[in-house]
C-alpha cells in the first residue's frame, strides 16, 4: 500500500499544505512545484507583492537567481556539442584581452569557471551605469580582482567566473545572454513566461523581493534586481516554478523528444554535467558532495540527485531524482531557513519514495586554539570579523559592503578547523564554518558553504 503524505503534497491537497506552511514559516509568498512521473502539481500562497496586495499565483514570475549559472553551462554545452569550446582550453584563447590582478587569469581554463575551481573573488558586483551593464564591462573591471588561491586549489563558488563564461558564450555565438537563453533553451523547451530582462516584467505578474520585519509584515527590498552585467550569474532571469521544472526535465531525462520538441542538448553533454568534477569539502553543501558542471551533485547508484539554489532579493530552490522521475522547484520572496529544507527532506521521502534522510545530531565540544582563527577575513564583497565571544565561543560577524545585510554567527568547535553554527538549544551538525589552509600559524581561510574569504588581518 503506498504511504499516505504527512504534509499532502500532490494534487489538489498541495494548496491547503502550502497556505499551512506559509503562515508556520512567516513568509511573505511562495510557489512550489513538483513533478512525479511526469505530471507537475503547482500552487502558490502569500503575496507576490505584499505592500500592493498583490497575490502569488502559479503564473507568477520569480526570479532564479544563482540557477542561472546552470542555464549558462547548459549554454556552454551547447558551443561543446558544436565544436566551438573546448572546456580545457585557456580562458585567454577565446578572450585574448582577460586580465585580473595577478597571474592567474594566465591559466585559468574554462572547465575552472564551470567548477569554481577558478580561485578569482567571486562576489564581484559591480553596480550597472546609467546607460545599463554589460558583461563585456564586468569582464574588463576584473583587471581590479585578485585571486584566493591558485587555479584547481580549492573549490570556492565564484560568481565572477560565471560572467567570464557568459561572455565567452557572448562572442562565440556573436550574441548576448539575454537572447541566448530564451532562444535557445526556454523556446525549445516550451518555457513561455520567462524575461531574462527588467523591462519585460511588464508583461507578467512578477514577484518582488521583501525583507522580514514584524511577524506578517514584509517591506519590499532595496534591490529589485542584481546588475544586469553578472546575468550569467545570476540576477533578473525570471520564470514560474513549473517552467523551471520544464528545464529540469530537461536534464533529467537527456535528449528525448517529447511533443516533438528537440533536445538542447547532446547525451554526452548531459551526462557531463551531471558527473563529478570534484569533491566539495565536508559540510559544505548538505547531502550534496561533488561539483559538476555548474550542478551540486549527490552521486549514487539508488538515488542521484543534482541540484542549484539561488538568492537575488528572492530565494530559488531546484532539486531533481533523475532515478525517481522526481523534482521540484521552490520560490520564496521573503527570507526563510528552514522551510526549503523541510520540503526538500518531506518530498525525498513522501514523494520519490527514499528512506528518511538521518537527522542532525548533538556533537560535542572541544578545546581549541582560539588565536589560530581569531581575525579579519575579507574579500571584494563582504567582511568577515571572527573574534572570541562573552561565552568563549568564537563569535563571526559578516558585513555585507554597500548593502545592510549583516549577521552575527555563534560558533562551537567540533573538530580541528570546523566549528558548528550555535543555535540554541542545538548545534546543528549539517552546518559548518571551516577554516582552512595556513599563514604564519594561522588559519588562511574561512569557509562558510560553498563561499570561502581570504585572511585579510
Amino acid at each position: 500500500m503506498k504511504k499516505k503524505s504527512s504534509l499532502k503534497l500532490l494534487g489538489a491537497r498541495l494548496q491547503t499544505t502550502l497556505d499551512r506552511l506559509r503562515k508556520e514559516h512567516d513568509i511573505c509568498g511562495v510557489s512550489l512545484a513538483i513533478l512525479k512521473d511526469g505530471v507537475v502539481h503547482a500552487a502558490a500562497s502569500g503575496w507576490a507583492n505584499a505592500p500592493e496586495r498583490i497575490e502569488a499565483t502559479p503564473d507568477t514570475l520569480f526570479q532564479v537567481g544563482s540557477i542561472s549559472k546552470t542555464f549558462t553551462a547548459t549554454l556552454a554545452m551547447q558551443l561543446v556539442d558544436d565544436g566551438l569550446l573546448d572546456l580545457d582550453a585557456p580562458v585567454r584563447q577565446y578572450l585574448p584581452d582577460f586580465v585580473t590582478a595577478d597571474q592567474g587569469s594566465a591559466t585559468l581554463t574554462v572547465r575552472d569557471l564551470m567548477i569554481h575551481t577558478s580561485g578569482m573573488d567571486g562576489d564581484y558586483l559591480p553596480p550597472d551605469t546609467e546607460t545599463g551593464g554589460t558583461a563585456e564591462g564586468y569582464v574588463r573591471g576584473m583587471r581590479k580582482l585578485g585571486q584566493l588561491h591558485s587555479p584547481g586549489e580549492y573549490m570556492a563558488y565564484c560568481n565572477s567566473g560565471y560572467v567570464v563564461l557568459q561572455r565567452i558564450i557572448e562572442v562565440l555565438r556573436n550574441s548576448n545572454w539575454n537572447q541566448l537563453v530564451l532562444e535557445r533553451i526556454c523556446k525549445p523547451l516550451g518555457i513561455t513566461r520567462a524575461i531574462t530582462q527588467p523591462t519585460e516584467a511588464l508583461r507578467f505578474r512578477m514577484a518582488m523581493g521583501h525583507g522580514a520585519a514584524a511577524k506578517g509584515s514584509w517591506p519590499l527590498a532595496g534591490l529589485a534586481y542584481l546588475p544586469m552585467s553578472m546575468a550569467g550569474a545570476g540576477s533578473v532571469l525570471s520564470m514560474t516554478a513549473s517552467g523551471l521544472l520544464l528545464y529540469a526535465q530537461a536534464h533529467m531525462q537527456g535528449p528525448r523528444r517529447t511533443a516533438g520538441k528537440a533536445s538542447i542538448l547532446s547525451q554526452k553533454s548531459f551526462r557531463a554535467m551531471q558527473t563529478p568534477q570534484v569533491l566539495m569539502p565536508p559540510y559544505s553543501r548538505g547531502t550534496y558532495t561533488h561539483m559538476g558542471l555548474s550542478w551540486f551533485l549527490r552521486p549514487g547508484k539508488g538515488a542521484p540527485a543534482f541540484n542549484h539554489d539561488g538568492g537575488t532579493s528572492q530565494f530559488a530552490f531546484l532539486h531533481a531524482l533523475p532515478k525517481q522521475n522526481v523534482a521540484f522547484a521552490l520560490f520564496i520572496n521573503s527570507p526563510n531557513a528552514t522551510l526549503p529544507e523541510e520540503l526538500r527532506r518531506a518530498i525525498f521521502t513522501e514523494v520519490a519514495g527514499l528512506p528518511p534522510e538521518p537527522q542532525p545530531a548533538l556533537l560535542p565540544a572541544m578545546k581549541f586554539d582560539h588565536q589560530r582563527y581569531v581575525g579579519i577575513y575579507a574579500g571584494i564583497f563582504q567582511t568577515w570579523k571572527v573574534s572570541v565571544g562573552d561565552t568563549g565561543h568564537l563569535k563571526l560577524e559578516i558585513d555585507t559592503k554597500g548593502l545592510p545585510l549583516r549577521m552575527t554567527l555563534n560558533l562551537r568547535a567540533v573538530a580541528p578547523g570546523q566549528f558548528a553554527i550555535l543555535n540554541k538549544p542545538q548545534v546543528d551538525q549539517g552546518a559548518r564554518i571551516l577554516f582552512l589552509g595556513e599563514q604564519d600559524g594561522r588559519a588562511k581561510y574561512c569557509r562558510m558553504g560553498v563561499r570561502m574569504i581570504q585572511r585579510a588581518e
